[in-house]
């Protein structure tokens, strides 16, 4: 199934635990940002638009980790017109990103 702002609740209902982050794209002509999931059957990807922030810690305050610990999100688009989502990495990092829509899907 493929995710997006318009059926962001159903987002809810996945399981995103143990699946790893090795890699963030930026491309930043174009305000998108790509993180694919990994480790786990099938492989997913998040694909963010209309990025207007991105924050990614590598402090690992809780020790070495790539596994994604757990997701949060805004329930819908705010009045600015945008969607924030953070990203709570097994180290303690966090990835954080504010964007205008996102789309989650199988590769």
């Amino acid at each position: 199934m493929k995710y997006s702002i318009d059926n962001l609740n159903l987002l809810r209902t996945e399981s995103f635990h143990d699946y790893a982050i090795s890699e963030i794209k930026c491309d930043y002509d174009n305000h998108v940002v790509t993180i694919p999931l990994s480790e786990k059957a099938p492989p997913y990807l998040f694909n963010f638009f209309g990025v207007k922030h991105l924050s990614v810690s590598i402090d690992e305050p809780w020790g070495e980790g790539v596994y994604v610990s757990d997701i949060y999100f805004d329930t819908e688009i705010n009045k600015e017109g945008v969607f924030n989502m953070v990203l709570l990495i097994n180290s303690g990092d966090k990835i954080e990103v504010t964007c205008t829509d996102f789309e989650f899907e199988q590769k």
